[in-house]
């Protein structure tokens, strides 16, 4: 009995021992990897808007002048994609391009350079990151905000929009070439804009500042090139 319990052991150990060998050499993210990245985050949004409207009325040739601020809840869907160079082993410079779908704005672009470290452990399939990044978007404009009126002066829809962007994440690679990257990310979005009109009973101008922050999951898919 205690042979075969003896030749049972072996066996398994020589089975086992090619999948050990084979854990034990997997080697992700090293330098001169290109890393390819699509997803999609959901989740809140929270505007805080700032606005001063000063206005000169035809009627009595009276200046006036005023100021308000409002904030809300958004829902964010966020599609994503990103390339990704290691530019030593673990550490990565991420550009990533977002479309932003927000309730209440018009559809937006991103454009992000982030930076990305990566804790590689050797021979371990999930990687924790984390990400900090920086870049623009238009997301902030008055087109879908004051679009009417005869002499209104529209934005041009130029990327004037500030981005602060971080996240944690995992990365868990089910085979050498393939992952899935989930992230928990924040972002801070920063604006102003100016809108002239000029009415029949007055003419003027709104003066908006708009600062927005932003929680959401992200998952994701990528691929190593």
């Amino acid at each position: 009995m205690k042979t075969k319990i003896f030749f049972i052991v072996i066996i398994l150990m020589v089975n086992l021992y090619p999948q050990v060998r084979e854990i034990k050499s997997l080697s992700f993210l090293k330098k001169g990897d290109f890393e390819f990245n699509i997803g999609t985050n959901i989740g809140l949004g929270i505007p805080k808007k700032n606005t001063t409207i000063s206005n000169l009325s035809y009627d009595d040739s009276l200046y006036h002048k005023s100021s308000y601020s409002s904030d809300n809840r958004l829902f964010n869907l966020i599609l994503t994609a990103s390339v990704a160079y290691c530019i030593i082993d673990g550490l990565e410079f991420e550009p990533e391009f977002d479309l932003n779908l927000l309730t209440d704005y018009d559809i937006s672009v991103t454009i992000l350079g982030n930076i990305l470290y990566n804790f590689v452990i050797p021979g371990k399939r999930v990687i924790p990151f984390l990400k900090a990044g920086y870049g623009l978007s238009n997301l902030f404009s008055p087109n879908s905000e004051y679009n009417y009126g005869p002499n209104t002066e529209k934005s041009d829809n130029s990327f004037n929009t500030k981005v602060f962007n971080a996240g944690i994440g995992l990365k868990y690679f089910y085979s050498s070439e393939t992952a899935i990257r989930l992230e928990i990310n924040y972002s801070n979005h920063s604006g102003s804009y100016v809108f002239s009109y000029d009415y029949s009973y007055q003419t003027g101008t709104r003066n908006t500042e708009i600062v927005m922050n932003s929680f959401s999951i992200c998952l994701g898919f990528l691929i190593l090139l």
